[in-house]
């Protein structure tokens, strides 16, 4: 299917998305943790691994693959996952939102299914233990979201991760500000084909609006931890990253599109891994 062309603006204004909500019974001594949507990510991995072809023995005309080689690719593949998946723990209960983007919303029926069924499997309730406990799912709900509009003007933004945020120029973590900001272009650059959209803009001049970007405040400090993978045979796996907050001035209407985009999509690497959560908040 060819590619629609589109701007930045029309992006925002064709943006779709899929939410899946599940609220869970908080379990008594769960650690509410940078890392705990990790570990609901690698749960609802295993899950899914099992679901089979999205139209069960009937035929499809298009031929579309199971869920999870659709949304995960293969283990080597640098594939764009078109989800993201975020945990808060508010009082009493777990609040799990998935979100599948664009066509990726054909799957949304065996993504619930195997989010409920990895919740109510058990995950890890503490940072780096493998001792799994079930989340008890006490509702569901599901939706259709478009995009917030960006403002018609922007002059000052704060950045604040939420999940370790983790840009990278090869193996190296970029730090400073004006990286974080251009991640959010570079996730909706890549994100806007699973809407059957080619994204059209000036790219030399997204990155100097981010560059010349004037930060106020950085209260960005690193993030190390260690993660278990069951696919790779409860392999131990570093995680690194940037918490905190940061504040930039400049000339950044230009960049609103793609801010408003991601406080859905995540930024940066293993962004549908649960890393990369950012809370954006644009002034004129």
């Amino acid at each position: 299917m060819p590619l629609i062309e589109a701007t930045p603006d029309e992006l925002v204004l064709m943006w779709t998305q899929e939410e899946v909500r599940v609220i869970c019974a908080r379990p008594a001594d769960l650690e509410d943790h940078p890392d705990l949507a990790m570990r609901v990510r690698g749960a609802f991995g295993r899950m899914l691994a099992l679901a089979g072809p999205p139209v069960g023995h009937r035929h499809d005309p298009f031929d579309r693959p199971p869920p999870f080689p659709a949304l995960f690719g293969t283990q080597d593949e640098d594939a764009t996952r078109p989800f993201t998946i975020d945990v808060d723990v508010l009082a009493d209960i777990v609040q799990v939102d998935l979100r599948l983007f664009g066509s990726a919303a054909f799957w949304v029926d065996q993504c619930r299914d195997a989010l409920l069924a990895a919740l109510a499997g058990g995950i890890s309730i503490k940072a780096g233990s493998r001792h799994r406990q079930p989340l008890q799912p006490l509702d569901c709900l599901m939706r259709r979201v478009c995009a917030e509009l960006p403002p018609r003007s922007v002059g000052a933004v704060n950045l604040a991760c939420v999940t370790p945020v983790a840009v990278r120029a090869g193996h190296a973590l970029l730090s400073a500000p004006p990286a974080l900001l251009y991640a959010a272009v570079t996730r909706a650059r890549r994100l806007a084909r699973w809407l059957d959209v080619k994204l059209v803009a000036d790219w030399t001049a997204l990155r100097q609006a981010c560059e010349q970007a004037h930060v106020v405040q950085d209260r960005l400090l690193p993030y190390r931890a260690v993660r278990s993978s069951q696919r790779q045979r409860d392999r131990r796996i570093p995680v690194s990253g940037l918490l905190g907050e940061f504040s930039v001035e400049g000339a950044l209407t230009p960049l609103a599109p793609f801010l408003m985009l991601a406080a859905q999509t995540h930024i940066g690497s293993h962004a549908a891994l649960g890393m990369g959560r950012v809370r954006p908040a644009l002034y004129p």
